[in-house]
């Protein structure tokens, strides 16, 4: 494994586990997050309840990320990251699985 390879790991080992309760945000904090959450949703010109509803998420939980009064876990940074990198494939994932979860109401 390469030098960079492993600092990769490390990282995502770090998001990984959290101790004693907390959520170990490795290099980012809470409030760079909140900017780049912001920032991926305005890049895709969609308001906050719009992001929320095409990517399947808690409305009241992106405004929280968003202002910096939660804090993201693990999951959330992945979400986010292809989110930012595959806009449409995760809406496509999303709706299948909004459609799915329709399926087995009926």
């Amino acid at each position: 494994m390469s030098t960079r390879d492993t600092s990769v790991w490390d990282d995502a080992t770090e998001l990984a586990t959290p101790s004693q309760g907390e959520v170990r945000l490795g290099r980012r904090d809470n409030t760079s997050f909140a900017v780049r959450m912001k920032a991926v949703r305005e890049n895709l010109g969609l308001k906050q309840g719009e992001f929320a509803r095409r990517f399947r998420l808690d409305a009241e939980l992106v405004a929280r990320l968003e202002c910096g009064m939660a804090l993201p876990d693990p999951l959330m940074n992945l979400v986010l990251a292809l989110i930012e990198q595959y806009p449409k494939e995760v809406a496509i994932v999303a709706e299948r699985l909004n459609q799915d979860a329709g399926d087995l109401a009926n």
